[in-house]
């Protein structure tokens, strides 16, 4: 390679990473402490929640960028719900003397809720990618009926099914007598050829000519991990870690997450449903590998449910109620920036 070409490609390589540097720049929050970033890690998003509003250039109300409320939550979300408080993002949860009509997933008129909570996600503005770190500091709910997590829906775009996952780095139900804590992955989308026969065309979604959506999470493929030896009424903090290979979730109530061992951890292989051990669902087993590239939002809701597993029924007498989160950051930690982690 001449010197010419060999200068060229460096300065092209060189515009890229100022552009991307840039591009990170923009959701990056100023008030984000840099002295206590991991060796070799480079901040790319962050929100401290110190402002007096809601930063929308980094987040959407709801779910997904169109807030349309999943099946089987008995809240919508709206902004009157969400606000900053002293260093805090505070999510609120509130009976409505008036019901509010929200979308939901399969009706275009939308339904009436009693409820409304708070949630919002990075759709279309931010993704989790390969070699990135993302961390969140916050205080769980207590109230029946309360159901907090903070996840994100991946490769929505993406034209190999089995790359399209739920990244659930924790869901939690606030109820005092169902109390649990837990993360995992679920895969909703399959080839035709991996859903089986038993499986009822109700709980079948035909996306295209050989993609499925199951409807139906006994028939999923999943995997978990309750999280028991941390204390619920303090600050938590919790790290989801992802290489191209590897997947890692942290938690702490002090000190840093990362300095911890990971409580779970995904490499690819062999996945199951969850009700795979029953005869009639022996076939409910796949192979999944870690998507690489992946693109995942990131979303953080309050939602609300009436179902007695998910913490029902909703106790009227506590609310309103809410959630605190002191901040979310995310850091990459690619061969771009120097910092030799290890997959």
């Amino acid at each position: 390679m001449s010197l010419f070409r060999l200068a060229k490609l460096i300065y092209i390589l060189w515009l890229g990473f100022c552009n991307l540097s840039h591009l990170y720049a923009d959701y990056v929050d100023a008030a984000t402490p840099t002295d206590i970033l991991p060796p070799g890690f480079k901040l790319v998003f962050s929100d401290e929640f110190n402002g007096k509003t809601i930063d929308h250039s980094k987040w959407n109300l709801g779910i997904n960028e169109r807030n349309i409320q999943n099946i089987g939550v008995d809240c919508v979300y709206c902004w009157k719900n969400i606000s900053l408080r002293n260093g805090w993002l505070v999510l609120q949860q509130i009976y409505e003397s008036k019901p509010i009509k929200g979308a939901v997933w399969g009706d275009k008129e939308g339904i009436d809720f009693n409820y409304s909570s708070g949630g919002l996600n990075t759709e279309g503005i931010f993704y989790l990618e390969n070699n990135m770190y993302v961390e969140i500091c916050l205080k769980l709910p207590n109230n029946s009926g309360g159901y907090a997590a903070f996840w994100g829906m991946s490769n929505k775009e993406d034209l190999i099914i089995e790359n399209k996952v739920e990244l659930d780095f924790f869901e939690f139900i606030a109820s005092k007598k169902r109390r649990r804590l837990w993360s995992g992955l679920w895969w909703h989308d399959f080839l035709s050829t991996e859903v089986a026969d038993y499986v009822p065309d109700t709980d079948r979604l035909i996306i295209g000519p050989n993609h499925i959506f199951v409807k139906n999470q006994k028939h999923k493929a999943n995997i978990k991990e309750d999280i028991k030896d941390i204390e619920h009424e303090k600050l938590i903090k919790f790290g989801f870690l992802v290489t191209e290979n590897k997947m890692n979730w942290f938690i702490c109530n002090d000190g840093l997450p990362l300095e911890k061992k990971p409580y779970l951890m995904f490499d690819g292989g062999r996945v199951e449903s969850p009700s795979f051990s029953r005869w009639k669902s022996k076939h409910d087993e796949w192979v999944r590998e870690v998507p690489n590239p992946l693109k995942s939002t990131l979303i953080i809701n309050y939602a609300m449910r009436g179902a007695t597993w998910a913490g029902g029924p909703i106790d009227h007498d506590q609310l309103p109620a809410e959630m605190l989160v002191d901040y979310i950051r995310v850091y990459q930690f690619n061969n771009l920036f120097g910092a030799g982690v290890d997959s």
